[in-house]
């Protein structure tokens, strides 16, 4: 004990306390409370903490202050900086399969590129003069969707059949809707839906108008429009919608439907197809002539593998359309030999019929499932034709190829200029001869009718010419 004598006089006391346990005075019990976990694994240990209890007492004053302090650690402040924070690694992320922008640029492209970041911002090599990223969205997602290093990515997870990742589309009862439906969309809309691909199923079409080969529902990376539907359709992952600056129509509504397991490779048609006895599918009223506006879907259980045979296909080139593997066939280029891994759809225009088709199940085939037909890009000229209207959607310039691309065409676009520029000069110096002569012939012979042939003689000098003129 210290005795210590100052003005006004005050005794203070310094005590040792023994070493604190989870019996120990009150003061000692609510230290060990208040401290962290890892102070009360110290104590039960066995360490001892040194605990100073102060006790002050001034002789002017009649009241007493007991002050504790004891020695410990900030238990909170040093977990936090010790332990690692919970963020997504980067092996749990996975890019959206296949995807690409407008402008056909991937993933890997915006990651070594520096055009985004992955709290899902602009890089600083993106050009404000592009734009924005969203606007160079395509098949329902933006890079910022669809990379992981722009802060997006698949997601595994949908608890549903269907999930709205954007936009104004709909869930009703367990259907899929284009915004506002029954009544028609809007201008300029975008939306994103999810599917578990666990639970998909065909689509069942209930209604499908849209603005034909413009306003487009893409599935499976293929777009649907006016009269092609997305007729027992499997879809994987996602399905998106796009319209755009004009005409809108009604939209649509899309329902899970049943799969088809046989017996057979083909189920019967849904449409006015039929099936024969020998499990072949024909087109309607064949062998005559097909109806005009007419829809079919077959779906197909092919387990072994087995091609297509093709024992007749006629139809109207571009219009008259079947699609198998997402790939067309019309007029005399049919899927003879093909191994179908999705439903067959056939669709007719309202002008021009012909006699049609009869496909029947073949052999094992080499697992072949593109054989000639159109595809998307030896489509894309005559796209407007049958529907397939910009399949890749928009036409915005590409970022850090556009130097490149006008360089490389630079040569040839000069060139074109050049000429056409040499050819309207020379037209129109010819033209400008011609009208002059004309003219000049015009005026000299009204001029011979007022004066008379008397006071027409030859004459010289410029004011005469210049009279003429």
């Amino acid at each position: 004990t210290t005795t210590t004598l100052r003005e006004p006089e005050v005794v203070t006391v310094v005590t040792t306390a023994s070493p604190t346990s989870a019996s120990g005075p009150s003061t000692s019990s609510s230290i060990s409370s208040s401290s962290s976990s890892d102070t009360t694994a110290t104590s039960s240990s066995g360490d001892t903490t040194a605990a100073t209890s102060t006790t002050t007492t001034t002789t002017t004053t009649t009241t007493t202050t007991t002050t504790t302090t004891t020695t410990t650690v900030d238990s909170t402040t040093e977990r936090s900086s010790t332990e690692p924070r919970s963020e997504r690694p980067n092996d749990q992320c996975v890019d959206v399969d296949g995807w690409a922008d407008s402008t056909d640029f991937t993933c890997a492209e915006y990651v070594e590129e520096g055009w985004c970041t992955p709290s899902g911002g602009s890089g600083e090599h993106w050009n404000p003069m592009w734009g924005d990223i969203s606007d160079y969205w395509h098949a329902g997602f933006s890079a910022l969707e669809a990379c992981c290093a722009c802060g997006g990515g698949k997601i595994k997870e949908i608890a549903d059949l269907w999930m709205i990742l954007s936009g104004p589309c709909t869930i009703v009862d367990g259907c899929i809707q284009s915004p506002n439906y029954p009544s028609n969309y809007s201008n300029n809309q975008r939306c994103t839906i999810l599917v578990n691909d666990a639970l998909a199923r065909p689509i069942e079409v209930v209604s499908f108008a849209t603005e034909y080969g413009y306003d487009k529902l893409f599935i499976n990376g293929r777009p649907f429009s006016g009269r092609r539907k997305p007729l027992k359709v499997l879809p994987h992952y996602s399905i998106s919608w796009e319209s755009d600056e004009d005409t809108t129509d009604k939209g649509w509504k899309l329902c899970p439907g049943q799969h088809f397991r046989g017996p057979g490779m083909f189920s019967p048609p849904d449409g006015p197809c039929s099936l024969d006895a020998e499990g072949c599918v024909l087109s309607p009223n064949y062998p005559e002539n097909y109806g005009a506006n007419q829809d079919c879907a077959i779906q197909v259980f092919n387990p072994e593998n087995r091609s297509i045979t093709v024992e007749k296909f006629s139809t109207e080139m571009l219009y008259d359309v079947m699609w198998v593997n997402g790939r067309m066939y019309a007029g005399k280029a049919s899927p003879h030999g093909l191994v179908p891994r999705e439903a067959i759809q056939w669709s007719s225009d309202e002008d021009t019929q012909d006699t049609g088709w009869k496909l029947c199940p073949g052999p094992v085939g080499q697992q072949v499932e593109n054989i000639g037909g159109i595809d998307e890009e030896e489509g894309k000229e005559d796209e407007d034709e049958y529907g397939y209207h910009g399949a890749w959607g928009g036409t915005m310039a590409p970022r850090s190829t556009t130097e490149a691309m006008e360089a490389e065409g630079s040569d040839s676009k000069l060139g074109l200029e050049d000429e056409q520029t040499s050819g309207n000069f020379i037209f129109k110096v010819a033209l400008a001869a011609v009208a002059l002569c004309l003219g000049g012939v015009l005026c000299l012979r009204f001029r011979r009718q007022s004066t008379g042939r008397e006071g027409y003689g030859t004459q010289y000098g410029r004011s005469y010419v210049m009279d003429n003129l």
